[in-house]
């Protein structure tokens, strides 16, 4: 891509004067690439998808390796109240969601929040929503993996005779280098060397692999419930010994919801299914909107089952939903059904994790934002060789030594960053262009994104002022409604991404110590960009590249 296809008029003078220097810094970090507004008319494939079919492939791609692996940890910290936090959490992914909508039906096969936030944001946010989706993918990677070994260990021991067990040491073995405490997982970094040969060899999906996966899951996810729901014992819940249902309150109840949005993430893999929907301008909005209400729905449901049947803070840390059952009736077959379910559930989110942070980096090179090097395909197998071998070795870093408590905190705290970035290129594609005002969007983030970290009641004036703010662009004219396309549109003006925004940031002041992780990559990402990425990118203007 070397040009937006579109003359641009020139960019204003800076503000602060800043000369020659400074404007060819803010040109490339500004530049937009072009939002491709129409998904081909002519395609190779059949065009056979309908709502029905869409609904079924994003609830089978969201549920299952979030609540079989977090469910554990969110209850320790929340209590029985963690269906309450399932319910908030399902509310921040429905804010974000709703703005991802408008996108994906004004460009199906775009490419997802990395481009979306290009378009509109101009390069440097784009890149660094790219570079957080890099970390989200490669972390996920990690945190299934781990989650893999738990379940795996369940369903070998379920099999195998009374007297011969996995050795703990295989799964866990905790020690701490300078205070950091670190847990070695050797099982997690062997399943990752073995998943990364159909990975890099060229592994192909099937309609028919995908439904045995999504069945599995959800076959395992639905004995699970039914078992524990007739085995439930209402005590748990009031459980006044350990706090009664909410035993840390409001703010366990938000922490944990923080940790289970991890189980909302996957409603960005509707991009890969556009040229095969029969309206994907419609269809594809709704089947989100739609999955995401069906998962809400179950993960209440399973979160009730297991904390009726089981007290919270007694559910297992990687593998919640198949432990649960020791000592209940039939509890050896039922732990064999949901812990082989289960591992084939994560086995595939393992490997789509892995494929997934692969083409990202992929993507990235081709743009000319990260070295080519990443970019490079297999002459044998196509596949992005050297982007999937240094994912691979990255997740078995992470997950051979993270405990999974703090990757399920980092991955949604890159993804919370990241769909609130799609909630700010949504406020700029209908508020910031010539006929609205970009400060008020600038401000409003500002405001809103410090309240959540200043005491009471500096905290009150702020969140007021961004309220203010926010209120102030409904008298702005909406600038998409003029643009003649008909597609799915954010209801309510600028309400629901200003509430996005306002709740993604207050979810995320329960992650001070992820951020610690976020920062740390986020520097190294920055460096890349303004060292590499910014000099080499291949959308700008011919004649017009940027030198140092």
């Amino acid at each position: 891509l070397k040009t937006t296809g579109v003359e641009e008029p020139p960019l204003p003078a800076l503000p602060w004067g800043g000369g020659k220097v400074m404007s060819g810094f803010y040109a490339a970090m500004t530049r937009r690439m072009p939002l491709k507004t129409a998904v081909p008319e002519k395609t190779d494939l059949d065009r056979c998808l309908g709502l029905a079919d869409v609904v079924f492939l994003l609830v089978g791609k969201i549920v299952g390796a979030g609540i079989l692996t977090v469910l554990g940890v969110a209850a320790q910290t929340a209590g029985p109240a963690v269906v309450f936090s399932f319910i908030v959490a399902s509310i921040a992914a429905l804010f974000s969601a709703v703005c991802y909508c408008e996108f994906v039906s004004r460009s199906p096969a775009a490419g997802g929040a990395y481009v979306y936030v290009y378009s509109q944001c101009g390069e440097f946010l784009g890149y660094v929503v790219g570079w957080l989706l890099l970390f989200d993918y490669g972390v996920t990677a990690a945190a299934l993996s781990r989650a893999w070994s738990g379940y795996f260990v369940v369903f070998v021991n379920a099999v195998t005779p009374a007297d011969w067990s996995v050795p703990k040491y295989l799964v866990s073995y905790p020690f701490t280098v300078a205070g950091v405490p670190l847990d070695l997982n050797i099982l997690t970094v062997v399943i990752l060397i073995i998943l990364a040969v159909p990975t890099l060899t060229g592994v192909r999906g099937s309609s028919a692999t995908t439904a045995v996966v999504t069945s599995a899951k959800l076959f395992a996810l639905l004995v699970a419930t039914v078992f524990a729901f007739a085995y439930a014992n209402e005590d748990n819940w009031k459980n006044e010994e350990h706090g009664g249902f909410a035993p840390h309150g409001v703010t366990g109840i938000m922490r944990a919801a923080v940790m289970v949005f991890f189980a909302y993430i996957g409603f960005d893999a509707v991009c890969t299914v556009a040229e095969e929907v029969k309206e994907p301008r419609w269809i594809l909005p709704y089947g989100i909107l739609l999955s995401l209400l069906i998962c809400s729905v179950i993960y209440v449901a399973v979160a009730s089952a297991m904390t009726l049947m089981v007290p919270a803070h007694e559910l297992d840390d990687t593998a919640p939903v198949a432990a649960a059952f020791d000592g209940q009736p039939h509890g050896h077959i039922i732990k064999i059904v949901v812990s082989g379910g289960a591992t084939i559930g994560l086995t595939a989110g393992v490997i789509v994790s892995i494929m997934a942070q692969a083409r990202i980096w992929f993507a990235l090179a081709r743009d000319g934002l990260v070295l080519e090097w990443f970019g490079r395909v297999h002459p044998t197998f196509q596949t992005p060789f050297n982007a999937t071998c240094v994912t691979v070795f990255a997740a078995c870093f992470m997950g051979g030594l993270v405990p999974f408590g703090v990757l399920a905190d980092m991955i949604s705290c890159g993804t919370l960053t990241a769909l609130t970035l799609v909630c700010v290129a949504l406020l700029v594609l209908r508020y910031g262009g010539p006929t609205g005002q970009l400060s008020f969007i600038i401000g409003y983030v500002v405001l809103a994104t410090t309240a959540m970290y200043v005491p009471t009641p500096v905290n009150f004036v702020l969140g007021g002022g961004a309220a203010s703010v926010g209120a102030g662009l409904m008298f702005i004219p909406d600038q998409s409604k003029n643009d003649g396309e008909d597609v799915f549109r954010v209801p309510f003006g600028p309400v629901l991404p200003c509430c996005g925004i306002a709740f993604n940031m207050y979810l995320m002041s329960f992650l001070a110590s992820s951020w610690t992780w976020i920062g740390c990559w986020l520097l190294v990402g920055l460096a890349s960009y303004f060292g590499y990425g910014m000099w080499n990118s291949r959308c700008q203007p011919e004649g017009q590249a940027l030198r140092p």
